[in-house]
């Protein structure tokens, strides 16, 4: 990936790829027979230039990823924090970043390369650069330039409800909405919008002024992407430089100068991890400077760090190292600058005051000028070890007051309690309900019991109710006669009797009794057959106006209904 370009970049300059900046002009010249350092121009090629396009489309999830998409080296960004990347400044927010929960970065690079004519050949040694040579020759120079026209998008998405199974949710939508052809899909295309706030930036680098749209969407976006490269080749701009090592030059490996090897050093393996120390402790700052202002208005509270022993021995530890890791660089620092090495936070926890994170805060600088500074002065001494030089970020939130949402705590409390409530309540209709179960269940047996004592008794019963009939001995085929009517007067007797059609004193019939049984009531009296006394040869029975007796009735014979006793 071209470091970005910026207005100073010559052919022949010396460039430093490790900060990505510019050294100093004509340090490779064309061969002197050939031309003068003054009359290098780029090439006016017979055949035309290689048009390439480069198309990429991919989620990033850590802002060194995005860094690297654009081009800006770690070390870039930390020396200037993000100045030098002027054209990608609004991409390079930290705040933004971290505030969002999806990004979907999209890069168009439409370009061809420019070479110099004359070709450069000639390492011209300055001998005043042999103290700095990083600071004169970098580690590369300027051969030619990358023209034609570049276009990034940044789709960033702030989730109502963030989990891990709605990031992946939102960024197959996101993907499907956007529909790139170049790009391959990583997962199934899920139908639906995104569930959350939407961001997108775009940004355009092209000889040819485009109006952008009022606002940009997944298919603007998509429509741009694809109709870009034309019109980026077809007025193109420099959009980087194109950078030779110095060890290809015969002129350079005859002399006796020594440039910068950062690769074979590691320092752009340890600038990464720099960087991650650099943002965090820029997010501490930031946190710090907000906590504060709450503090003051009374909306934040603060609680002191305990002490720790094991924090004061490292950072002790800590500042012997810092100390004499700055002196092996001392002369190089005093020669650019008065100040003294940075003192090193002493291990103990800020108070939790205002004062107390104002200090934090001012420390939280050091640490960050520490970490600019290591770099500046000498970039490979600090590939060594890039946690000599400052305190880890992680032990520095260790010493800084726990800082309390004092609105958002109480809300949290209300919450709680009102949940607390609940509970309790939902609890107790819990056992209200059980109780109320065991009172219903209790209501119904006693309903059931009293359904049974007052609801009549409707069992089997051998002939219809409330008609009359006779019960007649089988053996001596007479009819039971209860004397009611009688023309001599009654004489209440129950007895047998010859059967006579029209005799109403042996009408009886069967109707609805109590619970227990039916009643057999005479029919002229209206009195009700009841058992009145026993002997030895059975019951003997008689009717009585108050007191009816209930009767049920069985079969002898279940087959043969004929058959019956009642």
């Amino acid at each position: 990936m071209s470091p970005p370009y910026n207005s100073t970049m010559r052919v022949g300059m010396g460039y430093n790829s490790f900060t990505q900046e510019t050294c100093a002009r004509d340090v490779v010249k064309p061969a002197l027979a050939t031309s003068k350092p003054n009359n290098i121009t780029l090439a006016a090629q017979s055949t035309k230039p290689l048009d390439q396009v480069h198309s990429s489309a991919q989620f990033v999830s850590r802002f060194g990823d995005l860094l690297e998409a654009f081009g800006v080296t770690p070390a870039a960004y930390i020396k200037n924090d993000g100045s030098r990347a002027a054209e990608y400044a609004q991409f390079l927010n930290v705040d933004h970043f971290n505030g969002h929960h999806i990004h979907y970065l999209i890069r168009v690079l439409a370009a061809r390369e420019v070479p110099c004519s004359p070709e450069l050949i000639e390492f011209d040694v300055i001998s005043a650069a042999a103290a700095e040579p990083a600071k004169v020759y970098g580690d590369s120079f300027i051969t030619g330039f990358l023209e034609g026209g570049e276009l990034v998008a940044l789709i960033s998405v702030k989730l109502r409800r963030p989990s891990e199974e709605n990031i992946a949710v939102g960024k197959c939508r996101l993907e499907g909405q956007v529909g790139l052809v170049f790009r391959v899909a990583t997962a199934a295309t899920a139908a639906g919008e995104v569930d959350g706030e939407t961001t997108t930036i775009v940004w355009r680098k092209c000889g040819l002024g485009m109006d952008a749209p009022n606002q940009w969407t997944p298919q603007s976006v998509r429509e741009e992407v694809m109709s870009f490269p034309k019109n980026a080749f077809a007025n193109p701009v420099r959009l980087g430089p194109v950078l030779s090592k110095y060890t290809t030059l015969k002129s350079f490996l005859t002399s006796k100068i020594k440039v910068p090897e950062y690769e074979k050093s590691g320092a752009y393996i340890r600038a990464a991890s720099l960087l991650e120390d650099y943002l965090e402790y820029k997010g501490v700052w930031g946190s710090i400077h907000i906590a504060a202002l709450q503090v003051e208005a009374g909306h934040f509270s603060l609680t002191p760090q305990p002490q720790s022993p094991e924090l004061l021995q490292l950072s002790s530890e800590a500042k012997a190292e810092s100390e004499a890791v700055f002196s092996d660089y001392e002369d190089v620092r005093s020669s650019k600058s008065s100040s003294s090495v940075i003192a090193t936070n002493e291990g103990r926890p800020y108070a939790a005051t205002v004062l107390g994170l104002t200090k934090a805060r001012r420390d939280c600088e050091r640490e960050m000028l520490k970490i600019i500074d290591s770099l500046a002065a000498n970039p490979e001494a600090n590939a060594e070890d890039p946690s000599r030089q400052h305190l880890n970020p992680t032990v520095f939130r260790m010493l800084v007051p726990r800082i309390t949402d004092i609105a958002k705590q109480q809300l949290e409390l209300d919450t709680t309690q009102q949940l607390e409530k609940s509970l309790r309540a939902e609890a107790e209709l819990q056992q209200k309900y059980a109780k109320l179960e065991l009172t219903k269940n209790d209501v119904a047996r006693e309903l059931q019991d009293v359904k049974k004592k007052i609801e009549p008794y409707r069992g089997w019963c051998p002939i219809e109710l409330d008609k009359p009939f006779r019960l007649v001995n089988v053996a001596t085929t007479r009819s039971m006669d209860y004397d009611f009517t009688n023309s001599n007067g009654p004489s209440y007797q129950l007895h047998t009797w010859d059967q006579e059609k029209d005799n109403s004193n042996q009408k009886f019939e069967v109707v609805l009794g109590d619970a227990k049984g039916y009643y057999i009531r005479h029919v002229v009296s209206g009195r009700y057959l009841t058992p009145t006394w026993t002997s030895d040869v059975g019951v003997h029975m008689d009717f009585y106006d108050n007191f009816p007796f209930p009767f049920t009735f069985n079969r002898i014979d279940a087959d043969n209904r004929a058959r019956q006793v009642y």
